[in-house]
């Protein structure tokens, strides 16, 4: 390695050290989104006093600044307080497949799963599989930030590598990529249903339309172009900066490792296989049959896919289960909730930490000032004047930022599109391009953002299980620098793959098709 390189590494080491220590003396995150709230609702009280207000692109309503400090704002706190705690969306669903999971791990069927599964894995491939896993995840939504980056991290174990890299990298798939996919998932439909919305209310019903699939080539380049982007970033910083990993460490005190596989083990392996495969059978059959699926036989937006949660808990209780009974680890009904209450009590900093978390999100919604500073921004953004790629650019830099305040794509794009297609479209950019452009600043900034309640998931495992010291500055200083560098390729893979004139999904260009530009815009 030359001078220079090391030299270069050695300064960023150095700024990742001060984010570190900076990020490392925020108070904790109950604490932390406590005072958030309070800002929040202080900056309601001065917008309000100021009556900042925009128009709304789609229903052309007044959007104004609610006063958390008037009568109405403390009776929606005194009414909602507890059902912004129990209803808060990412609650339910992280416990769920806590105990879900808790079946396969604490019956010890993971750890023999991945001790079967990784001796025949190249070490080097690990990160990029983790990323790429992680990315493709998406179509089971929010889900795969729960269930993917545990089992990295035990992933990264089984290599000799440190568990911590493994959940950053999975985390980077499943948040950084979330947009990107090998396959059609349920973003594609959402969005597309928003763009055409927009197309009819603009154009005219039934005038243009873009597909489902309009974006698809593009993203299944993207979901193995940042698996790679994400296992060069485990390789060059997560990695060095994390350092090898000492067992014990974690507020549990639990050794986790990796040893050899028993015959019993396997046996057990096996009858929890047959097990997954019965319980796959006839959830197919529910599909066959229109119980799990639309009634055409599709799976975009069936019950199936909006019900992956517990259709994912009760797979893995009944493998779960079948091993555990197996290698004789449950014997009792009682032993299966004990195992699924041992897992539970890994979750208790993420409870605490919703509590605050889910008022401070909450009050954001309710003030509208997420919603003020979006069309805002948009506004802006238009009466810049200037068009072409560049704009495209600063929109999807203004995208990623905000959406480290609204988390919502959907929410985001119901506001931008209004405002974007139109003006973009009467220039000669194809509706599809220019979602596609709103889909890439939709997404890396995911895993870096605060509103993220995956992130305080994956630092209290962290906590619990590997490293009671590691602190929210460690993660923040290795996923704020990773999600830039994401950002900046991915929009170089936008700009070189639009200059190529490729389409970026089955029929859909950088610009209109030119009989329906003469159609659309004559």
């Amino acid at each position: 390695m030359s001078e220079n390189t090391t030299q270069k590494r050695s300064k960023l080491d150095v700024v990742l050290g001060a984010i570190e220590k900076a990020a490392n003396k925020l108070p904790s995150p109950f604490t932390l989104f406590c005072m958030l709230f309070l800002i929040t609702a202080v900056c309601s009280l001065i917008l309000s006093v100021l009556h900042v207000e925009v128009t709304h692109p789609t229903t052309g309503d007044i959007v104004t600044v609610n006063n958390f400090f008037s009568r109405d704002g403390i009776v929606w706190f005194v009414k909602k307080m507890v059902t912004n705690f129990t209803g808060y969306a990412p609650f339910g669903l992280v416990l769920v497949m806590t105990i879900g999971i808790g079946m396969l791990e604490q019956t010890g069927m993971v750890n023999v799963l991945l001790r079967t599964t990784i001796s025949k894995v190249p070490p080097v491939l690990i990160p990029f599989g983790c990323a790429l896993i992680g990315i493709c995840g998406n179509i089971f939504s929010d889900s795969c930030a729960v269930i993917i980056p545990p089992l990295a991290a035990l992933a990264f174990i089984g290599v000799g590598k440190n568990p911590l890299a493994g959940m950053m990298c999975a985390f980077l798939g499943t948040q950084a990529g979330f947009s990107a996919n090998l396959i059609i998932a349920g973003t594609d439909g959402l969005l597309a249903g928003i763009t055409n919305t927009v197309l009819d209310g603009f154009f005219g019903e039934g005038i243009y339309h873009v597909e489902v699939v309009c974006n698809w080539f593009f993203m299944m380049i993207s979901t193995v172009f940042l698996a790679v982007i994400i296992a060069l970033l485990d390789q060059f910083i997560l990695e060095p900066r994390f350092g090898k990993y000492t067992p014990g460490k974690g507020a549990s005190g639990e050794v986790v490792e990796v040893v050899d596989v028993t015959p019993e083990e396997i046996k057990a392996l096996k009858k929890s296989g047959i097990a997954a495969l019965i319980y796959i059978a006839v959830i197919l059959l529910g599909i066959y049959t229109r119980i799990l699926s639309n009634e055409d036989g599709s799976i975009l937006s069936s019950p199936f896919l909006s019900g992956i949660i517990p259709i994912l808990f009760g797979l893995f209780f009944v493998t779960g289960l079948t091993y555990g009974r197996s290698v004789g680890c449950i014997k009792t009904e009682r032993d299966i909730s004990n195992k699924m209450m041992d897992q539970v009590k890994t979750m208790a900093p993420f409870i605490v930490f919703v509590l605050a978390s889910s008022q401070f999100v909450n009050l954001f919604t309710w003030t509208n000032i997420g919603t003020v500073l979006s069309i805002a921004g948009a506004n802006g953004l238009e009466a810049t004047g200037f068009t072409g790629i560049p704009m495209l650019v600063c929109f999807i830099i203004m995208t990623a930022c905000i959406n480290l305040l609204i988390g919502s794509g959907s929410a985001k794009w119901t506001i931008f599109a209004p405002i974007f297609i139109p003006m973009l479209t009467m220039l000669g950019y194809d509706p599809a391009f220019i979602q596609l452009a709103y889909r890439i600043g939709d997404s890396c900034t995911n895993a870096m953002s605060p509103m993220s309640a995956y992130l305080f998931m994956i630092l209290g495992i962290a906590q619990q299980k590997y490293d009671k010291d590691v602190q929210l500055g460690t993660f923040l200083s290795n996923l704020v620098p990773c999600c830039l560098i994401m950002l900046a390729c991915w929009i170089v893979l936008f700009v070189l793959y639009t200059m190529t004139g490729l389409p970026i999904g089955p029929g859909a260009y950088m610009h209109l098709p030119a009989d329906v530009a003469a159609a659309l815009l004559h």
